[in-house]
């Protein structure tokens, strides 16, 4: 079996990389900005300093909107290729192994996202993380996994954004991929809608003394699911099936392929569009 490599699907243009590619190349521009963003960032004051890098370094919205385009980029190309794989059933010509690595690569960015979200430090993000100490907190491990995740303070958060989490993601990714480090065609193109987005549209932050409103885009399904069931362990069950059936999917018949989207993704696609729109 031959490991997971990014390849575009049928009738995609020869001259554009693909979305695999693409995601790939969103990484050099996260990467490089994040660390420009980490000269000024302090996690004991993350609001203050955030504050600081739009309104006073110079360049600094820029910068921020760069690295805050270029990681949803990464994320929204990363899906469109995971369901491009899916389409196309990579599952049955790769080893179990890369799949299995494919698929944890998923919630690990998720994680990575969701941990940036959370050190902006305006009235979102602490609202956010309360939520997430909560909903951590009813694992019956005592404590550890938030503890790990979130750890005492935003140092510690900060340390699993910008090392820990980060670097494991970019080792399974570069595992994934198995191409070494993208083009500078798949680079560009990231690099250059990035900064279109980050010139016309500020990344959002929310001003002190707001009503946290939205969770991230990614975790709308998630929120709106929470604020409409008795309790709050039942929404994580669908995520947690879908994540078990992509691990086991290569040992299973493709007849569950249909039903298991239907049955899962289709209901938190409607849940975000709930959520959005509220």
């Amino acid at each position: 079996m031959s490991p997971l490599r990014p390849k575009a699907p049928h009738g995609w243009p020869a001259w554009l990389p693909s979305t695999g590619s693409l995601a790939l190349g969103c990484l050099p521009v996260v990467l490089v900005s994040g660390g420009l963003l980490a000269i000024h960032f302090d996690p004991a004051a993350s609001l203050a300093s955030v504050e600081a890098i739009e309104e006073v370094v110079p360049f600094g919205f820029l910068v921020r909107g760069l690295h805050y385009f270029a990681g949803h980029l990464f994320l929204v190309l990363g899906l469109i290729h995971a369901a491009a794989r899916l389409g196309a059933r990579d599952y049955r010509r790769v080893a179990p192994a890369a799949w299995g690595v494919a698929v944890l690569m998923l919630p690990l960015a998720v994680w990575v996202m969701l941990s940036g979200f959370l050190l902006r430090g305006d009235p979102e993000a602490i609202g956010a993380s309360e939520v997430a100490r909560y909903l951590l907190a009813l694992l019956p491990d005592g404590g550890h996994t938030r503890s790990c995740l979130l750890g005492t303070s935003a140092a510690a958060l900060y340390a699993q954004h910008a090392a820990t989490a980060t670097v494991l993601l970019l080792v399974l990714i570069l595992a994934h991929a198995r191409i070494g480090w993208p083009t500078a065609h798949a680079v560009a193109l990231p690099t250059t809608a990035a900064l279109c987005l980050a010139a016309i549209a500020s990344a959002p932050i929310a001003p002190q003394g707001s009503d946290p409103v939205h969770a991230p885009w990614y975790l709308l399904g998630l929120q709106e699911a929470l604020a409409r069931t008795p309790h709050p362990a039942w929404p994580f069950l669908p995520p947690l099936v879908l994540l078990a059936w992509l691990l086991v999917l290569p040992r299973v018949t493709d007849r569950w392929l249909h039903a298991a989207l239907a049955g899962l993704v289709a209901p938190y696609l409607l849940l975000t569009v709930l959520g959005w729109t509220r």
